[in-house]
């Protein structure tokens, strides 16, 4: 799994690294999620975001980082759609 951020309030192309942090969370823990909360991701969308998550140049944030962005993520969704779950 990888979360990405954004350092922007709008939508910015994949193609803008500066605009991006990837936060590596492959060997994080396995997650349940509402499907209604879900949307598909079209692979134009995803295949760069996992080529930079490979390539040795672009820095990418792994433990203890990752984890604790992803708790914040999980915090923020669960206060914003709390019907949800």
């Amino acid at each position: 799994m990888i979360l990405v951020t954004l350092h922007s309030q709008e939508p910015v192309p994949v193609e803008l690294p500066e605009q991006l942090t990837l936060y590596d969370l492959r060997s994080g823990p396995d997650l349940l999620w509402p499907a209604s909360l879900l949307r598909l991701a079209l692979d134009t969308e995803v295949i760069p975001l996992l080529v930079r998550l490979d390539d040795p140049d672009v820095n990418v944030e792994s433990d203890p980082d990752a984890r604790q962005q992803l708790s914040y993520f999980i915090c923020a969704v669960w206060q914003a759609y709390p019907e949800k779950f």
